[in-house]
């Protein structure tokens, strides 16, 4: 469902009721932009693996509650294709 909502996004531009959600706080959208970079980079769940290689081929020191949170979108977009 997620999917086709934003394949609507790319083809209008037009942010579907499905896709509104909370703003992320400025303080948190280092975290957003991680799970992103993973995200499409992924073949299944986010390992922590994983994590520790995007940490050290980027250059950055993830914190624990940034790994925490990064864990947390992942099992959350899971939930989200169950849902749909």
């Amino acid at each position: 469902m997620a999917e086709h909502l934003q394949g609507i996004y790319q083809q209008t531009g037009e942010v579907p009721d499905g896709l509104n959600g909370p703003e992320i706080p400025m303080m948190a959208s280092h975290v957003w932009q991680w799970f992103s970079d993973l995200h499409h980079s992924r073949s299944g769940p986010i390992t922590y693996m994983e994590i520790d290689s995007y940490s050290r081929l980027s250059g950055i020191e993830i914190r624990q509650w940034e790994l925490s949170a990064i864990k947390k979108l992942d099992i959350l977009y899971f939930k989200s294709l169950d849902n749909g």
